[in-house]
């Protein structure tokens, strides 16, 4: 986003409807669903300057753990995403992250992730005409799923065990540790 103006554009997507999710550090999701794209070169705004989007404030705790390539490789690039369903809306990623290498272990193919995520509720509102305003209404406050994905030079890792159940982030931080395969 542009700094001053809180501007920002999606560049050449595909035709089709988009949920757009809105994330700042220490402020609560908001996510516009639906949000038209016509052609690959149109533009959709989703807000104006004299009504721009309005993130709610948040505390935050973390959600860590580390994820484990089998086969083991140390040559992967292995990303974790933290995603939130939303009560009659879309399930969307709210942070994304590439897990690091863990240093000073013997194990191969072992890598950390740390998240750090807001506890309060997202905001949610359907595209429409402007202003389109986010509500926290009926939204549940700090429950997360994390999913995993990696790639290696030879394999992708697609498959995640054990499925991890979400998780209440509200009370504290939390860990899941989690195994990947081809």
């Amino acid at each position: 986003p542009n700094a001053t103006t809180g501007e920002f554009f999606l560049a050449r997507l595909d035709p089709g409807n988009y949920d757009v999710v809105i994330t700042a550090d220490n402020r609560a999701a908001a996510v516009i669903s639906g949000v038209p794209v016509a052609t690959n070169t149109s533009i959709t705004p989703v807000s104006t300057s004299g009504s721009p989007l309005s993130l709610n404030g948040s505390g935050v705790q973390s959600i860590n753990g580390t994820a484990m390539l089998n086969p083991a490789d140390d040559d992967g690039t292995v990303n974790v995403v933290a995603k939130q369903a939303l009560v009659g809306g879309p399930t969307v990623t709210v942070k994304s992250q590439n897990a690091t290498l863990k240093d000073n272990t013997p194990t191969v193919g072992d890598y950390e992730y740390n998240l750090t995520l807001p506890i309060a509720a997202p905001a949610l509102a359907p595209f429409g005409p402007l202003p389109i305003i986010p509500t926290d209404a009926g939204q549940i406050a700090g429950v997360y799923s994390i999913h995993g994905s990696a790639q290696t030079p030879t394999t992708t890792y697609a498959t995640q065990s054990p499925a991890l159940p979400s998780v209440d982030i509200s009370g504290g931080n939390a860990t899941r540790d989690f195994t990947l395969t081809p």
